[in-house]
């Protein structure tokens, strides 16, 4: 794996970040991890971003997964505007982060050159804000990255600091994945067709969007282009009435295919301050 600090990144209005790239068939697959910061939305986070596909040159290719989209978390209020968490929602505000490169801290600012790796460690701490008085502290968040081999493994907690009520109509979720349908600028390369809700056999897209209890990982890939999208949410706590409810969706025909798995919500859950959320999550992409 390799690794290198790009300070032009700009997607998801980032003024900068992380290009991580993981060796793929003829080529890569490059994870951005960027630091995202948009006052009008109260929003100054490091968060993971958009993944592409390069080629062995590192040339981009096009886009595997859709920007302006949350990875992490969007946690949603009753009587709210909008949900909370990342650049998508905002409300969200981050410290300094500590990041260790195979064991050793680092500013991701001195990568300069690409640097060769085995195990990348990021914990980000940020405070969420209630969307109807954004000067309103709601819940502290924590976020612990791990890069490895093996893809991509998450850790969060959220500490709620007042009771609320959760959005009766809408989940609210710690655990999403945005691949793309087909190749952005050339819509005859499909990306993504097929799924698979745990470990049942993938299966055509046919109509969606799809939701079904009880699952904890989600799978969606394309025969045409070989890429395989995959999200665990391998652990919960405490647990809701619509904990590991997966869904599958496209947004209203948009461009890409939402994965989701929720941690709570949609039925007025009502949840105490000092009650702490725990998520594990592992995002994988391969192409096969």
């Amino acid at each position: 794996m390799k690794i290198i600090y790009d300070r032009t990144l700009s997607c998801d209005c980032a003024v900068g970040g992380l290009r991580i790239l993981y060796p793929a068939k003829d080529g890569f697959v490059e994870y951005t991890f960027v630091h995202s910061v948009v006052a009008e939305k109260n929003c100054d986070i490091w968060r993971m971003s958009v993944v592409n596909a390069l080629d062995a040159t590192f040339k981009f290719l096009h886009r595997l997964t859709k920007d302006h989209a949350e990875w992490e978390m969007a946690l949603r209020l009753e009587n709210r505007p909008d949900f909370i968490g990342g650049y998508n929602h905002g409300d969200e505000v981050g410290s300094s982060p500590v990041f260790l490169l195979d064991g050793a801290e680092i500013d991701p600012a001195e990568l300069t050159e690409w640097r060769e790796f085995s195990r990348l460690e990021i914990a980000v701490d940020s405070i969420g804000f209630d969307p109807a008085c954004p000067e309103k502290p709601v819940l502290s968040h924590r976020k612990e990255y791990v890069y490895d081999a093996d893809g991509v493994h998450l850790v969060q907690r959220v500490k709620w600091l007042a009771d609320v009520v959760l959005d009766p109509k809408f989940k609210s979720f710690l655990a999403m994945m945005p691949p793309v349908k087909h190749v952005p600028k050339n819509p005859e390369m499909t990306l993504t067709d097929s799924f698979a809700f745990g470990t049942s056999p993938l299966q055509k897209i046919v109509k969606i969007p799809v939701e079904e209890k009880g699952v904890r990982s989600i799978t969606v890939a394309g025969e045409e282009s070989g890429y395989r999208f995959t999200m665990a949410a391998e652990g919960y706590a405490p647990l809701y009435p619509n904990s590991y409810l997966a869904l599958l969706t496209d947004n209203g025909n948009s461009n890409y295919h939402k994965m989701y798995i929720a941690f709570a919500g949609g039925n007025s859950d009502v949840v105490s301050a000092g009650t702490t959320w725990h998520s594990v999550t592992h995002y994988r992409i391969e192409k096969m």
